[in-house]
Formats: structure tokens, sequence, C-alpha cells
């Protein structure tokens, strides 16, 4: 019975911490919003004053789908009067990373919580 618990727990788990980690990517993909808070918080830590400056990018796709996109240079200011710019595929790729570590994360926590109750019910009753 114990093994069977253990077990349970580890694909719980594994099946908990993919769907999380699909969520967060698709999330993250999804909001642009979101994509630039993770990457601002994750790349300019500890800066005093990040800006987005977005300037228009070439053609993307082919035929009727094509589309001019959107692309954006993110600047941090740190508090020595240093300035970093970062690009925007940095910025994107650390954003998607992220969501999907931080969907990854809530999938275990949430498979933890399940496992600790299903623990809990199945446990052996005294004879």
């Amino acid at each position: 019975m114990k093994g069977l618990k253990i077990g349970l727990g580890l694909v719980l788990m594994l099946v908990f911490g993919g769907v999380g980690a699909f969520f967060g990517l698709t999330l993250t993909a999804a909001s642009g919003t979101v994509r630039d808070t993770l990457a601002m918080k994750t790349l300019c830590a500890g800066a005093v004053q990040t800006q987005r400056r977005g300037f228009s990018g070439g053609v993307v796709g082919y035929g009727t789908s094509a589309k001019g996109s959107r692309v954006y240079e993110y600047t941090c200011t740190f508090a020595d009067g240093r300035r970093e710019t970062i690009g925007y595929d940095r910025a994107a790729l650390t954003a998607f990373g992220v969501g999907t570590g931080l969907g990854m994360l809530g999938g275990w926590l949430g498979a933890g919580v399940l496992w600790t109750l299903m623990a809990v019910l199945l446990r052996k009753k005294p004879a």
C-alpha cells in the first residue's frame, strides 16, 4: 500500500507539473502584460526604473497572413546610474522560461496537496 501511495504521488507530480508548465507557458505567450512583467522582474532585478520602447519590425508571414510585427526594447536603469538595454528576443525567451517554471511549481504544489489528502484519506485504520 505504501508503494502505491508513493507511485501515485509521483504520477500526480508529473501530470500536474506538466499541465502547470503548459498553462504557465500559454499564459505568458497570450498576455503581453504578463510577459513584460516577468521579463522585467527577472532581467531588471533591483532596477529603480524600467521602460519599454516599441518600434515596428518587419513583415511577418506570407500572402494574406502577412502582418507587421511589433517589437520592443527594454531599458533598465539602476540606482548607480548604470543602464542596460535588453532586446525583445532575450526578454521573451526569459519570460517564457520563467512562466513555464512558475506553472510547473504551481502544478507540483497542487499535486502535493492532493497527494497529502490522498495519504490522509487512505491511511490504515486500526483493527
